[in-house]
């Protein structure tokens, strides 16, 4: 049995940590949030639900719909037949003077899936049962045993958190280069990227009249618009959430959250042509770190979908080495959490 550190505990770190676990290793888990799931996440303000992160997420790959297979009987997920609707491809120009020329809704429906009763419940489902220090900032790792490849981490106050045979990043590529220790895994990782994403939050004390509930935008400002109150399961008032473009963000993430909540709010409007200033909550999260991005990627590394560096028993995962969705979250941790169960068998 070895002692194994997992930084992060986002959906790859959870379902890395939950495989390693059963294989019957020591794992545990240190998330520097409040929250567990990563994006996966999901904000309340009486009485309005936001999924404020991952609005949904689809199925292709086998291993990946065994997963959603089993929530669906546990009833952790269910599906969502989206009424989805798609831009006018004259919305570029046309926004400003016929701003209800869009979205227009398609001819068919999509069916994704989300956690019930809100997104968040997919993390605390993997979570259960793994050790999970939440709050916890790991600062550095120490090279506490080089012969026997022993780790200790320190948190952000100077403290110990433990010694580890393995120490496993889960994390956001820019945060991982920082725990990189060798010259191939600095390599690799300064070949991805990250992009942000703002997410407006508005909720209602009267529906709006749209007659779709997920509109994809292809505008300079809003990525896309979802009806967040009617994915299934929901509960509480009438909620939208709006997405900003990855260059929106880099534009405003530093700008005041006010003035950003009033931009967001006032593009939306234009798209929709409704008054969405009316909402009776406003609100606004930005992720610095949301899709993916790859810079120059080699087709072997990516379609891995980890790193891992036997001679320092170090692993690398997370959702930005495939396609950065939640199916690719899922592969990553699963595939990263095999190859080491392997490794170690043959030790």
């Amino acid at each position: 049995m070895k002692r194994i550190a997992i930084i992060g505990a986002g959906l790859a770190g959870l379902t890395c940590g939950k495989a390693l676990q059963q294989a019957g290793h020591d794992v545990v888990i240190f998330e520097k949030s409040r929250g567990i799931g990563g994006r996966l996440a999901t904000r309340r303000a009486e009485p309005f639900y936001f999924d404020h992160g991952v609005a949904a997420f689809t199925a292709s790959d086998d291993d990946f719909q065994g997963f959603v297979n089993q929530l669906l009987t546990e009833g952790v997920i269910a599906v969502w037949a989206v009424d989805q609707a798609t831009p006018d491809n004259s919305f570029v120009s046309t926004v400003s003077t016929k701003p209800h020329s869009v979205p227009r809704v398609s001819d068919c429906y999509s069916d994704y899936y989300v956690g019930i009763p809100a997104m968040n419940a997919i993390g605390k489902h993997l979570a259960s049962g793994l050790t999970v220090q939440r709050n916890t900032r790991v600062a550095s790792i120490i090279d506490h045993h080089p012969i026997f490849n022993s780790w200790e981490l320190l948190s952000d106050k100077g403290e110990t958190l433990g010694q580890f045979d393995w120490i496993i990043s889960a994390m956001p590529v820019e945060q991982a280069k920082s725990f990189a220790q060798t010259s191939l895994h600095t390599k690799v990782l300064n070949k991805y990227a990250l992009m942000p994403c703002s997410v407006l939050m508005l909720g209602f004390d009267t529906p709006l009249a749209l007659d779709y509930e997920y509109a994809k935008i292809e505008s300079e400002d809003i990525d896309k618009i979802i009806v967040n109150s009617a994915k299934p399961h929901r509960k509480g008032g009438y909620s939208l959430v709006v997405h900003s473009t990855p260059a929106w963000t880099n534009r405003h993430i530093e700008q005041d959250k006010t003035a950003c909540i009033s931009h967001l709010t006032q593009a939306a409007s234009q798209i929709l042509g409704i008054d969405l200033s009316t909402a009776a909550h406003k609100d606004i999260h930005h992720w610095r770190y949301a899709t993916g991005e790859e810079v120059n990627p080699q087709s072997g590394d990516h379609q891995l979908g980890y790193l891992l560096d036997s001679e320092q028993n170090i692993g690398v995962c997370g959702d930005w080495l495939l396609k950065g969705d939640v199916e690719s979250a899922y592969l990553s941790g699963q595939k990263l959490a095999k190859a080491i169960i392997k490794l170690l068998k043959s030790e």
